[in-house]
């Protein structure tokens, strides 16, 4: 479920930044907000950084569902994620 989460956070990001006046990067709670962002449980934590132009989506999720470990982390730029 958390690579689930973090592809709809990067697909808010996606339509966030799709508008001209969208430079920096926002919150969580902007993406909630103006792109109606969602997550599939609410134990759910994500944060999103930025640092030299690089992306960083980590989701964590404590609800036992993940079956790997509890965070999932994914980087802008097309690689595959890791955990």
């Amino acid at each position: 479920y958390a690579e689930q989460d973090s592809q709809s956070v990067m697909a808010a990001l996606a339509s966030y930044f799709s508008e001209p006046d969208h430079t920096q990067t926002p919150t969580v709670a902007e993406l909630q907000t103006l792109e109606q962002l969602s997550t599939n449980n609410s134990s759910t934590s994500i944060t999103i950084t930025e640092a030299a132009g690089v992306t960083t989506i980590a989701v964590n999720d404590d609800s036992g569902r993940c079956p790997r470990s509890t965070t999932y982390t994914k980087t802008m730029g097309g690689d595959q994620g890791t955990w």
